[in-house]
């Protein structure tokens, strides 16, 4: 509960009560596997404070001297957490969003009077948000009510019931933005029933984020599969911890990167497992069943729902991804086979890990490439540290990629015989530069890219790790024409190395600076 002030000195009180917040400002029992039934909010403030809050405005009364009381009323389920004041003196303004059945619910903005304008061009969006989100997870939880957002003075959002608050008005926060409507389904109509599982707020909501994407486009993608793949390759965790949350007294582990990402991350992999069909009836089946809805929620709930969509057994696939502390490192290699008269192609995948946990057990998709650009990908089911699988193919490839669209949080490593020659730096843009340079790298293998940079004298001056890779194999890195220390590096030649798993591999490229 903080007591604030704008630039212009105007009071302004806001609240932000996760995860344990709420008892020091209203007395309740500060817990998410309680939710209260209903909650009315009745507050007097002096006449030209706005107060946005919870549900739906039941009254707005002028008390005649100098003070008005605002009554929100929130009638659905909430987490005490959930519950929110946000006072300024707020330019307020509305707009309408039209549901399926032809009814239409309210949109409600409030922002601090500077940012009006720019809200009200940019919070159109919102609209478009609700279209995606609403195709992927059901109906909206709150029709009745309204779904709002409220600037506050805290630097991030949070999704509170029916009234999101927001630090920033801008469009580049469009993603955020998607986050806290997201999380009305999850986190708000259906909230975590203890902190140890905040990924099924988190994670949920991350992940709408690379739908979103899909949906809409990211960036320079057009709107599907690779709009998907650069959003949710950018949340991607590879750094060690459980997703189970095991200390909940601090919460900096409650809001741990790892929550956000990795949860988001296995929703990717549940997709894969389950298919497109399966996943999103799983996800509307989740956010609409009459007896989770509303309610507080755990892992199991969502694990039998896609259960039962599915058919599939996912008692290990959840256990692995949610306690274990690492993920699966393969290696992998292809042999092709000899003395028969039809071609054929022997892979063996082994699967290393780097902590003593049991071995991951998950389907992998191994792309066979032929001359000619021409391929063909094949699913196997990989349980054991070491498996071979024989496969009879049509010609004899040339190449085998592992999981080539990036649908496990993994490493990988082809040991294949010769497989570092297929890797290649192929651009180096713009040359001679005056400017951030850019390093276009072809590779075939999956697993850790580094570029080392040097000057002329042979001395290692920095190293780049790439802002983005495809599914064609291409990896960019961008130099800003620094050092280790950040500097900016005088005029001259300096040359890039290419490191694959630490090791050197490929020719060496070059590029000149000049003022």
């Amino acid at each position: 509960f903080v007591f604030d002030r704008l630039s212009d000195g105007s009071h302004h009180v806001w609240t932000l009560s996760e995860p344990y917040g709420a008892k020091y400002w209203w007395p309740c029992k500060d817990t998410p596997i309680d939710k209260a039934d209903s909650v009315d909010i009745v507050v007097t403030v002096p006449e030209n404070q706005i107060v946005a809050s919870n549900g739906t405005l039941v009254s707005d009364i002028f008390n005649g001297d100098g003070s008005r009381t605002f009554h929100w009323q929130e009638k659905y389920p909430i987490a005490t957490y959930l519950v929110s004041l946000a006072i300024a003196p707020y330019a307020h303004f509305t707009d309408t969003y039209n549901l399926s059945d032809s009814k239409e619910m309210l949109l409600d903005y409030y922002v601090y009077p500077q940012r009006e304008t720019l809200a009200k061009s940019i919070f159109p969006m919102i609209k478009d948000h609700l279209d995606g989100l609403i195709s992927y997870f059901g109906d909206y939880p709150f029709p009745d009510e309204k779904y709002g957002m409220a600037q506050f003075g805290w630097g991030g959002g949070m999704e509170h019931q029916t009234i999101s608050s927001i630090g920033v008005v801008s469009e580049s926060w469009e993603f955020v933005y998607v986050h806290e409507l997201a999380h009305q389904w999850f986190g708000d109509a259906l909230s975590c029933e203890s902190w140890q599982e905040i990924w099924l707020n988190e994670g949920f909501a991350s992940y709408a984020e690379a739908l979103y994407a899909e949906w809409a486009g990211y960036d320079s993608w057009a709107p599907g599969p690779d709009a998907y793949n650069a959003y949710i390759n950018s949340q991607r965790y590879t750094g060690p911890g459980k997703l189970i949350v095991e200390d909940t007294t601090s919460v900096s582990n409650i809001f741990a990167p790892i929550v956000y990402e990795k949860g988001s991350w296995i929703l990717h992999m549940l997709r894969f497992v389950l298919g497109d069909s399966n996943f999103f009836e799983a996800l509307k089946m989740y956010a609409s069943d009459p007896d989770l809805r509303f309610a507080s929620v755990t892992t199991e709930d969502f694990k039998n729902v896609c259960e039962r969509i599915s058919g599939y057994d996912l008692d290990k696939f959840f256990d692995q991804w949610l306690n274990f502390p690492y993920f699966p490192k393969y290696s992998y290699s292809m042999q092709p086979a000899e003395g028969n008269s039809v071609r054929a192609s022997e892979v063996t995948v082994t699967i290393l890990q780097e902590q003593l946990e049991p071995i991951y057990a998950m389907p992998v998709e191994l792309q066979f490439v032929f001359d000619a650009g021409r391929d063909t990908i094949i699913t196997v089911y990989n349980n054991l540290r070491e498996q071979q699988y024989n496969f009879v193919l049509n010609d004899v490839p040339v190449q085998v990629i592992f999981d080539p669209d990036n649908h496990i949080l993994r490493d990988a490593a082809d040991r294949s015989a010769g497989s570092y020659s297929k890797i290649k730096i192929e651009n180096i843009y713009p040359n001679p530069a005056n400017k951030d340079v850019t390093i276009r790298l072809r590779s075939w293998n999956q697993g850790w890219h580094e570029m080392l940079i040097f000057d002329i004298s042979g001395k290692e001056i920095n190293r780049l790790q790439p802002y983005y890779s495809t599914t064609t194999h291409e990896y960019l890195f961008n130099w800003n024409r620094t050092n280790f220390s950040g500097d900016k590096v005088a005029s001259g030649v300096y040359i890039f190395k290419t490191f694959f798993n630490s090791q050197q591999v490929g020719q060496p490229g070059k590029v000149v600076l000049i003022k």
